[in-house]
């Protein structure tokens, strides 16, 4: 592979137009469809599977790579694939493994908004977060919670005050209040 972070960003924003309404998925959608589902499916069933994790996501940088993620599903489908890079415990804190996978997974739903799609908002919103998180700054809107390994209670990071109500509300975060509302009960 051997690109940057930016050099795939900038391959990420100078994608084509969205794929034609009623034309056939193409191999590479399909391929990140599964992907998704099956990053999906690992996580709304309770499990890990960092092994596949890992497979999924260095697919997804070939992908980019080659330059072959373009349309805005399949960069929401990428996005949410490098959004779920690994974590591990470094010197008692939880670290990212890579938080240039989290920047990546940020700008390619960011460019899905971009090319019509709704629905990548929240997901570029929170790939931010967790990518300003595990950098060591406050979130921007308020959708990241971490482990604390001293307690092994989830806990909320640092969130910037300046971000509104309004902001969250157009990347489909809910209020401020109620994600720590939701987020504080045991």
């Amino acid at each position: 592979m051997g690109l940057t972070p930016l050099l795939l960003a900038v391959v990420v924003l100078m994608g084509s137009p969205m794929q034609a309404v009623g034309k056939a998925p193409s191999p590479v959608l399909q391929e990140l469809r599964a992907m998704a589902q099956a990053d999906q499916a690992v996580r709304l069933s309770g499990d890990s599977d960092p092994e596949a994790d890992d497979v999924r996501q260095k697919r997804v940088l070939s992908l980019l790579a080659e330059g072959k993620i373009q349309d805005a599903e399949a960069k929401e489908c990428a996005a949410l694939i490098l959004q779920h890079s690994g974590l591990t415990f470094c010197e008692g804190a939880l670290k990212a493994i890579s938080v240039d996978n989290f920047l990546l997974a940020h700008l390619l739903a960011k460019g899905a908004v971009e090319q019509g799609r709704d629905s990548a908002r929240w997901l570029a919103a929170a790939s931010l977060d967790r990518y300003l998180v595990f950098s060591g700054k406050p979130q921007k809107y308020g959708t990241q919670t971490v482990l604390d390994p001293k307690s092994n209670k989830m806990v909320v990071p640092p969130i910037d005050p300046v971000t509104t109500d309004e902001e969250r509300a157009r990347w489909h975060v809910e209020p401020l209040a109620i994600f720590l509302k939701r987020t504080s009960a045991p």
